[in-house]
């Protein structure tokens, strides 16, 4: 064993057993001074070891017991050191007994008053058996214990400095701190600790406390720290804001995974008596050569390391937690959900949707809906109302469907009008089977108050949609193309559900271009001109050179072409003038097939000539190629024979 080192009250001992004639003499380092109170011996015996008992000695004081030791009697005092402290309580059980809230110095009175003793004044002498129980001011005992080689033991601690003399009682400095059974923590007072008052204070008013004092129900508990709380959110919102802040179920970081979906204790009517979800974010990063893992919920970034008590976790937020919103509020809040937005408007559809409680909806992108071309305008028209709110409701489904719900394969839904809705899952990827082919999903799991929404790349077009050549060319407004059809009594084949039409529609503009006036008195014309303007059939995908047979007769065709200056592709009547084409400025497909394109010309059928007005075209353009070329040929050798002559070069002969 090493050297023990003694005190002789204020007086370190220096030298012991050093024999006289008549007694033994100790040598120490000062003079003795008269015994103080036991406030002022603690004070003044372990002033220069004040740094290790800060803690101690600011409990004393919060609870304003360093007068009662001052002024009491037969006082035994067991003080233990910082670094005891430090070791036994962590820093948020420290924090918390140094508050009120929770009963934080309720708490530290019991723990400071465990390591006092008022009945009687206790040397070490007086701990003679191998063990005692020490009567405290707390109530429950501590334990000394003084083993086979007479150390003594204090809450398994050594007692580092004994008996400390005062004229009141005794100090002794131990190694170790004894927290009595009094004292037990639960989820409320680490929150207190961790400074997540405001929060408690919340789950308190709204009596929603049972979350942080039950120790047995297993509890996620995500708390805003004080200095990012958001009282307003918790106003407005009030109990259910909160609910959505605890998570049903413990998640410890190993259970965490990114873009998981984890049920939280609210549960509401919009939802079906479902639980609301929160989304998890897990973003590894890598810093000084360590990877470290970023958390957060609804990308809200947690701070510090988890914390455990009972069967319950808590992590601390940068922010407190806003409720889902509603499915047009969710879109509005996306760019690329602007088109859907004005959609659920324009099809009166705003109140079916905004009440529809637990549902899915299947939101298409901007460009999704551009891709619909023509079909846009009709649409928007009050033409397409009713197609549009059919359209609409073709995108939510009857329940709510969470990408992490939908199987391996192909399953089926029901939209809320009843149309089936199938979905296929590959591996990771989700994809809508629709008429017109797939929508798959781009981003899903859009959390909404009502449900969920996941954003798609196409528009999902019900089988059960007529939409017709004629519909759609009252969507783009074609009046002069439809007042044609009907002076040539071919309005029948707008509507023909059987035949899948496709027509060449000029522009309003285009028919302006020409002598509409005079065309509308002969029947004939117009006749031939509406039928050069229609092909009886599908025409599929267009490419360059595909030529087509109008209804105007087998030698009346239309021929592709790619163009060259605008991009995409334009039409012109086979074997005509090089004016008779026309630029295709949109398409709209119809339900069975057929299709609508918009051109910005009229094609005549008149000027059509077997291949003369092309060959003549073709003859002039070569002619101008040659005569541009020789040109520049011959002003690039005059100019390059004058540059040899001045530079003193002469071609010999």
């Amino acid at each position: 064993m090493g050297h023990e080192i003694m005190y002789v009250g204020n007086g370190k001992i220096t030298e012991t057993d050093l024999q006289a004639d008549n007694g033994i003499i100790h040598v120490i380092d000062r003079v003795l001074i008269t015994p103080m109170d036991a406030c002022m011996t603690y004070f003044t015996n372990l002033f220069h070891l004040v740094a290790l008992f800060q803690l101690f000695t600011s409990y004393l004081r919060i609870m304003d017991l360093d007068n009662y030791i001052k002024i009491g009697n037969h006082i035994t005092v067991f003080a233990p050191t910082d670094d005891s402290i430090n070791k036994n309580l962590k820093h948020y059980e420290r924090e918390y007994l140094t508050g009120n809230c929770g009963g934080g110095f309720r708490d530290l009175d019991r723990l400071t008053k465990h390591h006092l003793h008022y009945d009687n004044v206790l040397y070490t002498t007086s701990f003679s058996s191998k063990k005692s129980d020490v009567e405290t001011a707390q109530g429950e005992p501590l334990e000394v214990v003084r083993d086979e080689n007479d150390v003594i033991h204090v809450a398994n601690g050594l007692i580092t400095y004994k008996d400390l003399l005062a004229h009141n009682g005794v100090i002794h400095v131990i190694s170790n701190i004894s927290v009595p059974n009094a004292i037990s923590f639960n989820a409320h007072k680490y929150l207190c600790g961790l400074r997540a008052t405001k929060f408690v204070s919340a789950l308190i008013k709204f009596r929603l406390h049972h979350y942080i004092e039950d120790l047995e129900t297993p509890y996620t508990i995500l708390a805003p720290h004080d200095d990012y709380y958001d009282s307003s959110i918790f106003a407005e919102m009030g109990s259910d804001a909160l609910k959505y802040h605890i998570l049903h179920g413990k998640y410890t970081l190993k259970d965490l995974k990114d873009k998981m979906l984890v049920k939280t204790e609210l549960i509401t009517d919009d939802l079906k008596k479902n639980r609301q979800r929160i989304k998890v974010t897990v973003k590894s990063t890598l810093t000084d050569e360590k990877s470290d893992d970023a958390l957060a919920f609804n990308d809200v970034y947690t701070i510090g390391e988890p914390v455990e008590i009972g069967n319950s976790i808590i992590y601390m937020l940068t922010k407190t937690l806003k409720l889902p919103g509603d499915i047009l509020a969710n879109a509005m809040r996306n760019r690329q959900l602007s088109n859907f937005v004005s959609a659920i408007h324009a099809s009166d559809m705003l109140s079916t949707v905004q009440s529809s409680q637990g549902v899915t909806v299947f939101a298409p992108t901007n460009l999704a809906f551009s891709n619909l071309d023509l079909l846009i305008p009709y649409f928007l028209s009050p033409y397409g109302k009713d197609d549009l709110r059919e359209v609409v409701m073709y995108h939510m489904l009857k329940k709510i469907v969470y990408t992490e719900d939908i199987p391996q394969g192909e399953s089926q839904y029901t939209a809320i009008d009843g149309s089936p809705l199938n979905i296929t899952r590959e591996e990771d990827h989700i994809k809508v089977k629709i008429e017109n082919g797939t929508a798959e999903v781009i981003q899903r799991d859009v959390l909404t108050s009502t449900g969920v929404m996941h954003v798609v790349d196409a528009v999902q077009l019900p089988p059960t949609l007529h939409i017709t050549v004629g519909k759609i060319l009252n969507g783009i407004g074609a009046t002069s193309m439809l007042e044609v059809f009907r002076i040539s009594n071919l309005s029948a084949i707008l509507d023909d559900p059987v035949e899948p039409f496709t027509i060449f529609s000029p522009t309003n503009d285009a028919f302006r271009k020409i002598n509409i006036t005079k065309l509308m008195n002969d029947p004939d014309k117009v006749s031939r001109l509406i039928r050069l303007h229609v092909i009886p059939h599908s025409v599929g995908n267009l490419r360059e050179g595909k030529e087509l047979n109008t209804m105007l007769s087998d030698d009346a065709k239309l021929v592709v072409r790619k163009d060259i200056i605008f991009g995409g592709y334009k039409i012109e009547v086979k074997g005509g003038f090089f004016e008779d084409s026309a630029r295709i400025l949109g398409r709209g497909r119809s339900w069975n097939g057929g299709a609508v394109y918009e051109v910005d010309k009229v094609l005549r059928p008149e000027r059509t000539f077997p291949h003369i007005g092309r060959v003549f075209f073709y003859v002039v353009l070569g002619l101008m190629v040659f005569i541009t070329v020789g040109t520049l040929g011959g002003y690039i050798w005059h100019h390059w024979s004058l540059y040899q002559r001045r530079a003193g070069y002469r071609p010999i002969d």
